[in-house]
């Protein structure tokens, strides 16, 4: 009798644990997004919060066996998480670090919970869909809360006329920043327009949800025209253009032409020139109030003293950068600029040069390979791919994160930042649909 009970709850027990397996990736998941309004709204007495990422982490070693999926990205992704904790050690202000540190731990975790749940058809459709729903979240909210900047005249007289419904949040009291907002948007736009291709597809039976995706999906472009931002505008035009090149050999020979008239047109004008063209506002030309005046030249020459700042930065403190977050304070401390007391530069104006700054030269390689290992999975899924459908997902992924790799030339959102969340959630995306293709395409004995 007792052999039998035994049995019984042994068998109990593996059914329990059968299931939490199963259902794990998306108990995982579900924990984070409970835990993510803490994190990314985090403050010196809660630092607690962020013993929620080891917890689950631990609960899928005991479950699963192991703490995270392996990918490719696995080392990388781990220098960047073991320079954010030296960050936290020698930041000279932890009330500037802890939120980026606990951003950052946040994404990396969101990756590791996106790979799992991607691994599964269905899941991949789900995280698709609510990614693009999150972008157009985005969107709306910024519409209703968004710090509006005068660039271009035609674009400012509309921004003009929007009400703003949203204030004082933490992190954005006067608004949201459109370029950040446009950089965020960049890494969901692609990814939009790859879902509402698929869904518009002749043999898709789900034509009327691709037509409000298309629709969102204009609203989102809607939303990157009217932040003016230009890295951002820059950043999807140019992206498109390259995917257009790869993709058609007869455009690939046009855009070529293109790129070598825009080539000599640098040299004869000089960069400097242009750059100076295409970041000049309205303020610049005197159209509007002359308030602006003060900060209309901190567009062309406020980056390039800005770049030469970070450059000595990163040279200064090559091994463990100056602390996620304090170029902004760390910098005006230790080097002479001409940028009014009063303003907040926030970052670096180049995303690779704030990530040596925050994080070092270590940090800044491990960015760099996750780019570079992130686009060979895509490619690799690209080449693999034996429907429509994959290479558009495919695409989707790779044109948000060469859109706003482009726009991270001349602006940044910082690691850590809130919008990097969508960062995270890309990549782990890619590591998913890589590591799925790879299952299904490798020998069977």
């Amino acid at each position: 009798m007792e052999d039998h009970l035994g049995r019984d709850q042994a068998k109990r027990g593996v059914l329990i644990l059968v299931t939490l397996r199963r259902w794990f990736p998306w108990i995982q998941l579900g924990w984070l997004i409970l835990l993510s309004p803490f994190l990314l709204f985090i403050t010196m007495e809660q630092w607690w919060w962020l013993l929620g990422i080891p917890a689950i982490w631990l609960a899928s070693w005991l479950i699963r066996g192991f703490p995270v999926q392996s990918t490719p990205l696995n080392i990388s992704v781990g220098v960047i998480a073991g320079m954010s904790l030296v960050s936290l050690l020698i930041t000279p202000d932890m009330t500037l670090t802890l939120p980026k540190a606990a951003g950052l731990f946040l994404g990396v975790a969101g990756l590791y919970a996106v790979v799992d749940v991607s691994h599964q058809p269905r899941g991949t459709a789900l995280l698709v869909g609510g990614l693009v729903v999150l972008g157009f979240g985005v969107s709306v909210l910024s519409l209703a809360g968004m710090q509006w900047l005068e660039k271009v005249e035609p674009l400012a007289l509309i921004t003009d006329s929007l009400p703003r419904f949203i204030h004082g949040l933490q992190g954005a009291a006067e608004g949201f920043h459109p370029n950040e907002v446009a950089g965020a948007l960049l890494w969901i736009i692609p990814l939009a327009l790859a879902l509402a291709f698929t869904l518009l597809r002749k043999q898709s039976k789900l034509k009327w949800l691709g037509i409000i995706v298309s629709l969102a999906t204009l609203l989102m472009l809607g939303v990157l025209v009217l932040s003016q931002s230009r890295s951002g505008w820059f950043g999807l035009t140019l992206a498109g253009l390259i995917f257009s090149a790869l993709i058609s050999r007869r455009i690939r020979w046009i855009i070529a032409g293109l790129a070598s008239v825009v080539i000599l047109g640098v040299l004869v004008i000089g960069p400097d020139r242009i750059g100076a063209n295409l970041f000049e506002t309205t303020a610049d030309r005197g159209v509007f109030n002359s308030a602006q005046k003060g900060l209309s030249s901190l567009n062309w020459s406020f980056r390039l003293e800005v770049w030469q700042t970070a450059i000595e930065g990163v040279t200064d403190f090559p091994f463990t950068g100056m602390g996620l977050g304090t170029f902004r304070e760390v910098g005006r401390l230790f080097y002479p600029l001409s940028i009014p007391p009063g303003y907040d530069f926030a970052h670096a104006h180049n995303e690779l040069l704030q990530v040596g700054l925050d994080l070092g030269v270590p940090g800044l390689v491990a960015l760099l390979a996750i780019y570079f290992g992130s686009f060979g999975m895509l490619w690799s899924l690209w080449n693999s791919a034996t429907t429509p459908e994959t290479r558009y997902l495919a695409l989707g992924p790779a044109g948000g994160l060469l859109s706003h790799a482009i726009y991270g030339l001349t602006d940044a959102v910082a690691l850590g930042a809130k919008p990097g969340v969508f960062f995270w959630a890309l990549l782990g995306l890619t590591c998913g649909l890589f590591l799925r293709d790879r299952e299904l395409h490798s020998p069977k004995y």
